[in-house]
């Protein structure tokens, strides 16, 4: 292999990832051990409305709110001793308000086997369940 072809195939492969990571219809992010932001996807920032660079390095309080924040830490803790976490419920963000979120948080890795940090990812499913509750309400009414 020639000199530098490993690193431009490295660099190549990392820019198709971001790509496939900022296409798709789900927040995603990875969070080290101090719960600082290490990379968000276009969604995630769209979802907080900020630009990347404001979140990349705060924390998830910091982003999200403490009550937010405060439910999800247990979660993180897992996904840091190593357990990949469901959860799904409802939460208050402070510039969004009450939403209903699907999430997955999977422990990362690194190569020595030392679990740095989890990757969250994130689906809104608040119109859906506001459009089951309304269709409940109206197959009662019947």
């Amino acid at each position: 292999m020639a000199p530098g072809t490993a690193q431009r195939l490295q660099n190549a492969t990392e820019a198709q990832l971001r790509a496939i990571l900022d296409s798709i219809p789900t927040w995603v992010a990875l969070i080290d051990r101090d719960c600082r932001h290490r990379y968000i996807n276009q969604e995630y920032a769209t979802f907080v409305g900020r630009p990347v660079t404001e979140i990349l390095d705060h924390t998830v309080a910091e982003i999200l709110g403490e009550e937010a924040f405060g439910r999800l830490q247990p979660l993180g803790e897992q996904a840091l001793a190593g357990e990949t976490v469901r959860w799904q419920g409802w939460l208050i963000y402070p510039d969004q308000g009450e939403r209903y979120v699907q999430q997955v948080y999977i422990p990362h890795t690194l190569p020595s086997g030392m679990i740095d940090g989890y990757i969250v990812f994130v689906r809104d499913l608040t119109e859906l369940k506001i459009n089951e509750r309304e269709l409940a309400a109206r197959v009662e009414a019947l």
